[in-house]
């Protein structure tokens, strides 16, 4: 019972601290997911939304299980989360609605 309480307390903290993005490749066209750590993968951005408030970068690199092409992500958000500006070499980004298809 008390292992029960404590994977469900670790669970919904790694699903808060989670962020999911989607990928395509430009090579095999596979659909890939990503686990993004807010805490662990986002470089914090001090001051860089036009509000003052911190925003954040992520550098990737990902490679799916269908070729050995890497895709190079540079993804900004704002300071919800949100997808501010994307720049992809080998790849695009894609919504979970496209990469569920």
């Amino acid at each position: 019972m008390i292992k029960k309480i404590i994977k469900s307390i670790f669970k919904k903290q790694q699903d808060q601290d989670a962020l999911w993005l989607y990928f395509e490749c430009d090579a095999c066209g596979e659909k890939i997911k990503v686990r993004v750590n807010k805490k662990t993968d986002l470089e914090d951005q001090y001051g860089q939304e036009p509000s003052g408030r911190s925003a954040y970068s992520l550098r990737k690199e990902i490679i799916g299980s269908g070729c050995f092409n890497l895709i190079f992500a540079d993804v900004r958000f704002d300071s919800r989360y949100n997808i501010m500006t994307s720049k992809m070499k080998n790849g695009k980004l894609i919504t979970k609605a496209e990469y569920e298809k």
